[in-house]
């Protein structure tokens, strides 16, 4: 390949990449006129133009090595506005239903994604309903043995709770005063 060859074969790349870019802008446009608010298209935004630069240098990087030429980048930009000027009102409504379409599909997609999802993972979550079912059947059945042995030591302990609560009151009585003045008669 020649040089005159090489040189026309970046020039129509230039070309291309520009109504790439307007395609792609057009994407954009679609997408801006569905969301509503003020974080999402501030976001949009700022994510368009990230991205166009990212192609904007990968097709230049492939073009001509990255090299900022006069020629290159003005046939970017005039593919830009070719596309701008001729195709985006031709397709730009067939881009808004096919891109809707394109949402309704992955939606779908996802429904059905999610339906399998919860179909394979229903046994586990059979197994994890089951073991915390049997935990508070156990709980509450420890509840119940504890409350009757409460009441059968309360029961075998009544005798010896009378007799503690005897001699605790006994132990309360002050002790007869003892005077060490007097002499012992013994």
């Amino acid at each position: 390949m020649d040089r005159a060859e090489l040189q026309a074969i970046q020039l129509a790349a230039a070309l291309g990449l520009g109504l790439g870019l307007g395609f792609f802008y057009d994407v954009y446009r679609v997408w801006f006129r569905q969301v509503r608010g003020r974080f999402w298209p501030a976001l949009g935004d700022i994510v368009w133009w990230l991205v166009a630069l990212g192609l904007a240098f990968v097709g230049l990087y492939h073009i001509n090595g990255a090299e900022l030429r006069l020629p290159v980048l003005v046939l970017t930009a005039a593919g830009v506005c070719l596309y701008m000027g001729l195709l985006s009102p031709l397709l730009f409504g067939c881009l808004g239903r096919l891109l809707l379409g394109l949402w309704h599909l992955l939606v779908w997609l996802g429904g059905c994604f999610g339906g399998a999802l919860a179909l394979l993972l229903s046994p586990l979550v059979w197994l994890v309903e089951l073991f915390f079912r049997l935990t508070l059947f156990i709980w509450h059945f420890w509840q119940k043995i504890w409350h009757i042995l409460v009441k059968i030591g309360s029961f075998l302990l009544r005798p010896w709770r009378r007799l503690a609560h005897k001699l605790h009151k006994s132990l309360k009585k002050p002790a007869k005063k003892v005077d060490f003045d007097e002499p012992d008669d013994i």
